[in-house]
């Protein structure tokens, strides 16, 4: 380094000495020939001798353009630079706009040794902004599924006394960044940056200065944030802008290997086996697992605990103090690349406490196993219900033996003798009576009630069935011999309309017999019937042609008048006469059938399809559930719980913070910031002061992201097309910063100049030797 000036390859320097070569050839030339007098000679070297001070200029011209060109080709391959301040205030300075970015999605939570991916970014930026110069301007960008500026553009100025240098700023911010429970997207990058670039022209600059446009983008290059499309207008507006961007793929040692299977297991999906789980019944939870390494696991273990939310902040004793969670634990091995479902039972003991549960599965591996390299996925929560069972009062107020219930006794609850079993685990609990309840809080306590045979109701019967349905109670009517014509008439004066849709969905007909029909509903995706798919059709319709096929038949109806309002839910075949109608009266529900619940009308009670009618039929008209609900999502999705405008609403986070009101505007919608954590939150309602209720969801990782193969340099490239372009791993950076820091102290480096006066005096040499040449012939 002389006075400022440096040079990438100063032995190349040596070379200078080849300008001594046309002095000595043209030396040498001068002294190579005898002077001999000859007379007949004497002519031209008079003429020479008056061209002499012309020629010798000549050749002094050509002497001194060879020797520049001889220096020009030397000093271009020595690669010459200077530092900022030898050319300052003489020509401009080379300064950066350098935009430095850093993916903090969920992956770069992976471990490399005992760093993870994310601290080996941290410490890349961190070189980067120590390495800015006076008068460079850096802006910082994190980047997941979305974008975030983490500080706006700073210009680096010299430090004065009592302000903190901007570098030191900048490394304090990144010190302080996490890693956070969002997925990758990188394409979100390209619209931030368009937005970004504009802003470093409209901060400002020192002057005489030429700014170069740099991107670093410090990540694990996952092959899952390139996925999407990115914009052609977002990628056209960087390259005009001359942006070069740098990839630093801070996941692997090269690139060689990008492409290969990280070891990582995940849990990707955590669920109940049953749409609905009822008290003291066993029921599964399905946890999906997945290998993405290129090797098998082995003696990895899957452990969930759950809890019903009421007992959560109970303890087991006094003496310990512990939770009372429930713990399953279970071995298990997993092959490369597969996704395993495994099931855990929960027993009926655990389910004893109905409303909301909280459910965690985590993995644990062996302590001396480093097989997985990201935590972070493999816990996954859940929220579920447990609902009290169907409660269902068969009425039927003829008593006789064998009683007319017994077959939808066998129905709802599968085997009648262990109905007091303590190992029983139907989802029905049957009672019967021979009239309606008179008391309106004991007939509430049902979901569905059942007249099997009902031929006379009380004055205050009727208005308390009314009330009942009205409210939300689920009636079932069957028919049958007790249906005479006072009986019919009755049923129609006080529970059927023409003016509006009634308690009863039909006017009860005339009972008369008919030939042998079958069952047919209307539509196979009804509730009621979709368990019977295509295979078990057959069980309730013989198959076409067939004269002779064991399904029920059906030899008694009544002529019903289905209301416009009532829905047909099964008809009766060949005749086409309606078998099954449902209507709606109030927020309550009734089901008439047009056959018996013995065998006075029909021989279905006799068939297995029967159980499996009257079971599905139950399920179907159950209350919905009047509690707090189970609701799970993943995070990047939107979340929105029903909004009560009147009450105050305060969010419990995992790691609980409260946030009040965390509602966008007036939408039901919970804002972003506030659930961008994995993990449960509590939603409390306040009337002023007093807590009025609360709501429980579970919020996990995208599960997609647990793939951590990298994206391949070619697919990067042709993402990026035209944009300048350089990626490297993390073997190479120390030695590219360590470049890029020599080059960047500089003012720039000038071999391009050079080579560009060693091309121009090459052809001047060329032109001039000619021109000479032709002159002196």
């Amino acid at each position: 380094m002389f006075g400022g000036i440096g040079f990438g390859n100063p032995l190349i320097l040596w070379g200078l000495l080849a300008c001594s070569i046309p002095i000595l050839l043209n030396f040498f030339n001068r002294h190579r020939y005898q002077r001999v007098k000859w007379a007949a000679m004497e002519f031209l070297l008079r003429a020479v001798r008056k061209n002499k001070r012309r020629i010798q200029l000549e050749n002094l011209l050509l002497l001194l353009v060879r020797m520049l060109l001889i220096a020009a080709l030397v000093l271009t391959f020595a690669r010459p630079y200077a530092k900022q301040s030898a050319l300052l205030g003489i020509t401009p300075s080379s300064k950066s706009n350098v935009v430095i970015v850093l993916d903090n999605s969920y992956s770069m939570g992976a471990y490399w040794g005992n760093k993870t991916y994310f601290d080996m970014a941290k410490d890349v930026a961190k070189k980067l902004v120590r390495q800015r110069q006076i008068g460079d301007k850096v802006a910082l960008l994190l980047l997941n599924e979305k974008t975030k500026i983490l500080s706006p553009v700073q210009l680096i100025t010299s430090t004065k006394k009592g302000r903190p240098d901007a570098r030191e700023e900048l490394i304090t911010i990144i010190e302080k960044t996490q890693v956070s429970d969002y997925s990758s997207d990188f394409s979100q990058l390209f619209p931030a940056l368009k937005k970004l670039v504009p802003k470093f022209e409209e901060t400002a600059s020192l002057q005489k200065s030429i700014y170069i446009k740099k991107v670093y983008f410090l990540t694990d290059n996952q092959a899952l944030g390139w996925k999407k499309s990115i914009s052609q207008e977002d990628l056209d507006f960087l390259f005009k802008q001359q942006v070069k961007f740098y990839i630093v793929n801070v996941s692997q040692k090269s690139f060689e290997s990008s492409t290969t299977h990280p070891r990582n297991l995940a849990i990707v999906d955590f669920q109940t086996q049953q749409k609905d789980i009822y008290k003291a019944i066993p029921s599964e939870l399905l946890i999906k697992v997945k290998n993405y390494s290129a090797k098998e696991v082995k003696n990895a273990t899957l452990k969930v605990s759950y809890i019903p939310v009421s007992e959560e902040k109970k303890s087991l004793t006094q003496k310990y103090g512990q939770k009372f969670w429930f713990r399953i634990k279970v071995p298990f091995s997993i092959h490369s690349g597969e996704v395993k479902t495994i099931p855990l039972q929960m027993p009926g003991r655990t389910l004893r406490k109905t409303g909301l549960y909280k459910a965690v599965a985590s993995i644990e591996l062996p302590e001396s196993s480093s097989f997985d390299i990201l935590p972070s996925d493999n816990k996954r929560q859940l929220t579920f219900v447990v609902q009290d069972r169907i409660r269902v009062l068969l009425v039927d107020d003829l008593p006789q033996w064998p009683p007319r219930t017994r077959f939808l006794q066998a129905a709802f609850l599968q085997s009648p003798k262990e109905t007091n079993s303590e190992n029983f685990y139907s989802v029905f609990r049957c009672e019967t009576s021979h009239q309606l309840p008179l008391e309106k809080e004991r007939l509430e306590r049902y979901d569905i009630v059942v007249l099997v045979r009902v031929s006379d109701f009380p004055l205050s019967s009727r208005r308390l069935l009314r009330e009942y349905v009205e409210g939300g109670g689920r009636v079932v009517i069957f028919l049958g011999d007790y249906l005479t014509p006072p009986v019919g008439q009755m049923y129609n004066e006080n529970f059927f309309s023409h003016q509006s849709l009634g308690f009863l969905p039909a006017r009860l007909g005339k009972v008369e017999k008919i030939k042998p029909q079958y069952l047919k509903p209307t539509t196979w995706k009804h509730p009621i019937f979709s368990v019977l798919d295509a295979d078990y059709r057959t069980l309730l319709l013989p198959p076409q042609g067939s004269k002779k096929a064991s399904v029920p038949i059906f030899y008694k109806i009544s002529r019903l008048q289905p209301h416009p309002k009532a829905r047909i839910l099964a008809k009766f075949s060949p005749s086409g006469l309606p078998a099954m109608v449902e209507g709606e009266y109030g927020k309550g529900k009734v089901l008439l059938l047009n056959f018996s619940a013995d065998r006075s009308w029909t021989n279905l009670p006799a068939y297995q399809v029967n159980l499996i009618l009257i079971e599905r039929l139950g399920a179907y008209l159950r209350r919905p559930w009047r509690g707090k609900k189970g609701r799970n999502f993943e995070l990047g999705e939107e979340v929105s719980l029903p909004r009560r405008k009147d009450l105050i609403g305060i969010l419990q986070t995992p790691a609980g913070k409260k946030v009040e009101q965390p509602f966008y505007n007036d939408s039901p919608r919970l804002l972003p910031q506030v659930i961008s954590r994995a993990g449960f939150y509590t939603l409390e309602w306040y009337a002023a002061s007093e807590l009025v209720d609360r709501e429980y969801f579970a919020l996990n990782l995208a599960s997609e992201e647990g793939d951590l193969r990298s994206a391949s340099s070619d697919r990067v490239q042709a993402k990026l097309q035209k944009l300048a372009l350089e990626q490297f791993s993390m073997k190479q950076v120390d030695a590219v910063l360590a470049s890029t820091k020599k080059k960047e102290s500089s003012g720039g480096e000038f071999w391009r100049h050079f080579l560009s006066l060693a091309i121009f005096l090459l052809v001047l040499e060329l032109v001039l030797a000619r021109y000479i040449g032709q002159r002196r012939s």
